[in-house]
């Protein structure tokens, strides 16, 4: 791979408050970021969209005293989904190279004809947002001498929404119909990560 060079730029907003019980805060950010290699080594030459060009991002986080002890948060958070790059084109014939420069090779052999995939462009798939809810409570025990001890418990994610860890793409053939297919496979560690914590101040 030659040398390349990418460009980021956007705009970030936010609102905070600060006083009272509910206190909190919400950023937006819109953003653009992408990649291009000038000598043709990577999508032959042509700009295209850095993985984690998220046009969108939310954050939206919130706390609420109950009392002097007792504490719950919130936070939820959204992005659009990142970009990856999928083989969208078939051809017949073995190796060799494709129109766009990017991806070739040969996949294996279907029935009597040699089958191979290619990408249209890198980075040409852009997966669904991620969002998620974080749920918190802390418990402050106040101790001699200005120390203090907080308990927290939380959940995060905390309405199970399956944002996937990896993706890896499938391609699947209809021997009766000669369709072919591309579907994502995610993986995902855990839908809902419950947590305990305690921390000591002095």
């Amino acid at each position: 791979v030659g040398m390349g060079y990418g460009r980021a730029y956007g705009m970030e907003l936010m609102v905070q408050k600060k006083s009272g019980r509910l206190s909190g805060w919400i950023g937006y950010t819109l953003s653009w970021s992408d990649r291009r290699f000038p000598d043709g080594s990577v999508n032959k030459g042509r700009r295209f969209p850095s993985k984690y060009d998220n046009r969108h991002k939310v954050d939206l986080v919130t706390t609420y005293k109950i009392s002097r002890k007792v504490e719950l948060t919130a936070a939820w958070m959204f992005a659009s989904g990142n970009h990856i790059t999928i083989m969208d084109q078939l051809y017949l014939g073995g190796t060799g190279q494709t129109g766009n420069g990017y991806l070739q090779g040969e996949s294996g052999i279907m029935g009597n004809d040699r089958v191979g995939y290619a990408a249209s462009s890198r980075n040409n798939y852009q997966l669904s947002p991620y969002h998620r809810l974080d749920l918190g409570v802390n418990f402050y025990r106040y101790k001699k001498k200005g120390r203090l001890g907080v308990w927290n418990l939380s959940l995060c994610n905390a309405y199970c929404h399956p944002n996937p860890f990896s993706v890896r793409t499938k391609y699947y053939t209809d021997h009766e119909t000669g369709r072919k297919d591309v579907f994502l496979e995610q993986s995902i560690l855990f839908l809902f990560l419950p947590s305990v914590s305690y921390t000591y101040k002095f």
